[in-house]
């Protein structure tokens, strides 16, 4: 994955995962990294807290999202656009599902004798859904802090835009059970 998650709205900043989780490694984590037996144990270990640390970031982006679907929600009972108000209400639960699947959902644990071999190009397929997954969940962010000036929007444009937003969570939801398959297609 291209940009940590933490930084999506800036672009210019290349910052990866895998650079914070190595940044992170204490003395001993170092050493178990050359003890043979262990080494492979270490390297496992730090891919589930790249996971995590996706996760949980992911988990605070999608909240964005709800943050500004709620605000939009507030915003049509304030200007009576209440025909948009069911249509607001099953987009918060869509965000909040997806939001919840990806911080609650099984994680793996790497274990000394892990079922899963993550190979250096696996892990790059990984990572590439994971962008591909970011970068969805950045979208969605994006058209839900546009509803938030619902006022001046037409009841059209505003049934549109939730339209759009329940693809794009579809989209990610894909991306990630995509994302899935290929870590459990991977055990040996």
């Amino acid at each position: 994955m291209k940009a940590y998650v933490s930084h999506m709205d800036n672009q210019s900043d290349p910052n990866d995962i895998r650079v914070a989780v190595d940044k992170n490694k204490s003395l001993l984590k170092k050493i178990q990294l050359v003890i043979p037996g262990f080494s492979g144990y270490r390297e496992k270990e730090d891919v589930r807290v790249a996971d995590e640390l996706l996760r949980s970031q992911i988990g605070i982006v999608l909240n964005r999202a709800i943050n500004s679907l709620t605000n939009a929600r507030q915003n049509a009972i304030n200007f009576n656009k209440f025909g948009a108000l069911a249509f607001l209400g099953n987009a918060i639960s869509t965000v909040e599902t997806l939001q919840g699947d990806i911080v609650h959902g099984q994680q793996g644990y790497s274990g000394i004798a892990p079922a899963i071999k993550v190979t250096t190009t696996t892990l790059d397929r990984l990572y590439e859904y994971d962008y591909a997954f970011v970068s969805k969940c950045k979208e969605i962010v994006d058209m839900c802090s546009g509803l938030e000036n619902i006022s001046t929007m037409q009841d059209g444009d505003i049934l549109t835009n939730l339209n759009r937003i329940t693809e794009t969570v579809n989209d990610a939801r894909s991306t990630w059970t995509q994302r899935m398959e290929t870590v459990e297609g991977i055990k040996e």
